[in-house]
This record gives C-alpha cells, structure tokens and sequence, in this order.
C-alpha cells in the first residue's frame, strides 16, 4: 500500500465509527492488510451477496464479538441492508431477534469502494471519507481539460475581436 494512503487511513480510523474510502491506488487485499498491520485483528464482511438485513447484522455482531475492526468491499452503490449495518453502527446498537446489543466503543467499519464518487445520500452514513490519489488525479485532470478549453475560447474571442477591428 502507499504511503500516503496508508497515512490517509491511520489518521482516519480513530476519528470515526464509519469510514468510507474511495479512489484508492491500492488493492483490496493491500488495505486489508494495512487495516491488519494498524488494527491488530480486522474482520471481513461479505456484502457481495445480497443478504437481508437480519443476516447481515448477526453476521456482523458475530465478527464485531471476534475483532473489533470491521472491513467491507463495496460496490459503485450501497445495498439497503448495508445502509441499515451502518445506521445501527452509527447509533451504537445492534437490534437483534431477541434482543438488542450494543456496539462495543472501539469498533470501526471501514468501507472500501470500486467508484470514483459517492452518492450523497450513501455519504452521509459515513463519518470520514478518505479520498484516494485516483479520484484527485482525475479532478486534476478534469480542470486542466477545462483550462485549456477556457483559454482556446479566449484566443477565438480575441482573434475575432481582431478580425472585426475591435481591438
């Protein structure tokens, strides 16, 4: 992983519950083994298969009782269940079949997605959000696209000023 990624992440994690990261350089596997290196124990929740709710939720207490750093790979959207996962780690409790189950202190989920952007209704259930070097790079890009149209405009203009004898 790199550097500056792995930086991005270490300030992150002991600053929120929920921690959305996108646009990263690194893989998968890279950010689960950092997660691994500044975590201790880190467990994985499948969300690719589409699970209700109620499944989802034991799956995550079950893990939450075994680590308390939770990692999900998400795709470009966040299924309803997952929505729910993350509401409930933001209020603190797990609801349950029988009962309900508070969400130890320490616990983290970070949320690491394949897009380059996040809705903003999907944002919100995040408390930080750690924009990778892919998503800047393409911003960066986007704006000098943007430059260099701008100042093609101009010299059109100022060479049509020119050729009426405006200027």
């Amino acid at each position: 992983m790199e550097a500056h990624e792995r930086t991005l992440l270490a300030g992150a994690l002991p600053c929120g519950r929920t921690i959305l990261a996108y646009g990263l350089t690194s893989t998968t596997t890279e950010v689960l083994a950092a997660l691994r290196d500044l975590c201790g124990s880190v467990a994985a929740v499948d969300v690719a298969v589409e699970a209700d709710s109620t499944q989802l939720r034991e799956e995550v207490r079950s893990r939450l009782a075994s680590a308390p750093m939770l990692f999900m790979a998400i795709g470009p959207t966040l299924s309803d269940s997952v929505r729910e996962i993350l509401r409930d780690i933001h209020t603190g409790v797990l609801p349950g079949a029988d009962t309900a189950e508070g969400v130890p202190d320490g616990a983290r989920l970070l949320a690491l997605s394949s897009a380059m952007s996040c809705s903003e209704e999907d944002a919100r259930l995040f408390d930080i959000h750690v924009v990778g070097m892919r998503v800047l790079t393409m911003r960066r890009d986007a704006v000098a696209a943007a430059q260099v149209e701008l100042n093609r405009r101009r010299e059109r203009a100022r060479q049509s000023s020119r050729e009426h004898g405006l200027v």
